[in-house]
């Protein structure tokens, strides 16, 4: 297994959803069927501004703005056995929706903008993966 770098964005709307954030539906693994923020993996060469935007409107047909750096950390996932399956480290930012209509593509099956309480909600069923609780929590936004 090899470490990968994840970009990942908190995005809200200020127009018309200035209380909710958009959350993607994963259709793949790790974390597939659970919700998160969307973004994905940085490409060899690639600027992590430039994967974060690529990521954003593949998984939303968004286009996004402002970009403020929220948090870095890392996550090491394995399976029943201990084996190390994934090393991920995550790279998490903000930003606000500046064109796009918002329909899930890509590894997103499905999304939604979701007030802090749905997310909260969601994130103690577990059905949000802890990856995804961080940048919120760096925010002050969740618990």
């Amino acid at each position: 297994m090899n470490l990968k770098v994840i970009v990942g964005a908190v995005i809200g709307n200020k127009k018309k959803n200035p209380d909710k954030f958009l959350m993607i539906k994963r259709g793949n693994e790790p974390y597939k069927g659970r919700w998160s923020i969307p973004g994905g993996k940085v490409n060899f060469g690639e600027r992590m501004i430039d994967a974060l935007k690529r990521e954003i409107k593949e998984e939303t047909g968004l286009e996004i703005e402002t970009i403020e750096h929220i948090c870095t950390f890392d996550e090491i996932i394995r399976d029943q056995k201990e084996k190390l399956t994934h090393h991920f480290v995550f790279v998490s930012y903000f930003g606000y929706t500046i064109a796009g209509e918002a329909k899930a593509s890509s590894d997103a099956v499905d999304l939604k903008w979701m007030s802090i309480d749905e997310i909260k909600r969601l994130y103690k069923k577990k059905l949000i993966p802890e990856a995804s609780i961080v940048p919120f929590k760096h925010l002050r936004i969740v618990d």
